[in-house]
């Protein structure tokens, strides 16, 4: 059986928010802007989203305290500021948009316990959330999931709710002033979601047929990847291949370069696409279907494995483990079952401890 569901209406194009706004009356007369601490103010998106919440009238508070990889205090904090809000709207990159769709469940349930409504209430609702994305990396504007840093077990989850933003606003021109070091990272972070669907157990045709288009239009993007000043063709090809990918892993979910990278941003402090792209050539390598692994790397412009470590590696700075942090966290793995029934064969400690070892090796070695 094969099924697919994207509820999340997609508006794409410069001033789309002046354009498309009047579509927030829907949503009520009281909203909670969730952004981050910086970026929004920089790039116009939080200037827009206030202009047009004056021009309809409609109330809104601003939480612009929101952490790189939130945590569940966190978003309980947001979740306070404006407790009367009738929807959500999460303005930034991943960790806005994740962070607006937990705030999003804990003011619909504010009478169950935190961590029970969101970790043991597969079935809560949330306030409408509206994604206004400005990063190309997690494509959290049409996933259901929320990863959130959860301290007490030094790793980061996705929330058992399933919280598809209702609409998700998508302008160019908020993306273009991103660092280039945030581009580089969001940008294989997209491309990790491509491949990890593609190589997933859950893969269909149809979410194989998104990643298609995605990584070739990635492999478009890749030549201005670290430029200086990206120009808006190549950034669009970034943007497409990141809500194309958030659409295939709403179908998927993703697999171990994920769940593996989860320690590396809690212990290491790594971002969350160098985690998983530093990840993703030993993933290719121990994939057992070589032959969907060779088509994927087609997809991309690229002959080998070999060819596709050099392009990410060369962007990303590689790692330094000791044996017993990379037996650690390869133990911790296997009992990730959510990840690991979503990689379509049987895997060992010993090779979920060689993928790390095969990326910490080669960081010393090039020393």
């Amino acid at each position: 059986m094969m099924q697919f569901y994207m509820p999340t209406k997609i508006f794409d194009g410069k001033e789309i928010i002046q354009e498309k706004g009047q579509l927030l009356r829907e949503y009520g007369k009281r909203a909670l802007i969730v952004t981050g601490r910086h970026s929004s103010k920089i790039n116009g998106s939080l200037r827009d989203v206030e202009e047009i919440l004056k021009q309809l009238d409609i109330d809104y508070r601003i939480f612009d305290d929101v952490e790189e990889n939130p945590s569940i205090e966190n978003v309980v904090k947001g979740a306070k500021t404006y407790e009367a809000a009738q929807f959500v709207i999460g303005v930034g990159g991943g960790s806005p948009l994740d962070a607006a769709k937990a705030i999003g469940v804990l003011l619909k349930n504010p009478n169950i316990p935190v961590e029970k409504v969101l970790f043991e209430t597969p079935n809560a609702k949330a306030l409408p959330v509206i994604a206004i994305p400005t990063t190309a990396g997690t494509g959290s504007e049409v996933t259901p999931y929320s990863i959130l840093t959860v301290h007490k077990e030094q790793t980061k989850r996705n929330f058992n709710c399933k919280i598809f933003p209702e609409i998700a606003f998508i302008d160019v021109r908020y993306f273009l002033t991103m660092h280039i070091k945030v581009r580089v990272h969001t940008c294989i972070d997209a491309l990790t979601h491509l491949i990890e669907s593609y190589l997933n157990t859950n893969a269909t045709a149809y979410s194989d047929g998104i990643v298609e288009a995605g990584l070739r239009l990635w492999a478009k993007g890749y030549p201005r990847i670290n430029a200086e000043n990206i120009d808006e063709t190549h950034m669009n090809y970034f943007i497409e291949a990141s809500t194309f990918a958030g659409i295939a892993i709403s179908q998927t979910g993703t697999s171990l370069p994920h769940g593996m990278g989860y320690y590396l941003t809690y212990h290491h402090g790594l971002s969350h696409g160098h985690a998983n792209g530093i990840l993703t050539s030993s993933y290719l390598r121990l994939y057992q279907n070589q032959e969907k692994v060779k088509q994927l790397l087609t997809y991309l412009n690229m002959e080998t494995i070999e060819e596709f470590e050099r392009k990410i590696d060369s962007l990303l700075p590689g790692l330094n483990l000791t044996q017993e942090q990379m037996q650690r966290y390869a133990e911790q793995m296997m009992s990730n079952q959510a990840k690991l029934k979503n990689y379509p064969f049987k895997v060992t400690t010993e090779e979920l401890f060689m993928m790390y070892k095969q990326k910490s090796s080669q960081a010393e070695s090039n020393r």
